[in-house]
């Protein structure tokens, strides 16, 4: 089994879109999260995983497959 961690570029945004409303649907259930008008689950942080420095987007693949992401988060200013 191959499995890669990848930055994801901006250009890819779409994809990583699409990842969190898998993941915000399997968990609305526990957390609460709502579907919107417009059919899709929000996440208001999207944008800046590309803006701030701070953040750090990753796809997880498995033998060339998409598997997940991660979202890290380093060393976050104070006051954030």
């Amino acid at each position: 089994m191959d499995i890669s961690l990848s930055p994801v570029p901006y250009e890819d945004k779409s994809v990583l879109s699409n990842l969190i409303q898998f993941y915000r649907y399997d968990s609305s259930e526990f957390d609460g999260h709502v579907i919107s008008q417009h059919g899709l689950y929000l996440y208001k942080f999207l944008d800046h995983q590309w803006t701030e420095e701070y953040r750090h987007p990753f796809i997880v693949k498995v033998d060339g497959e998409i598997a997940s992401f991660v979202l890290v988060i380093l060393d976050v200013p104070n006051g954030v």
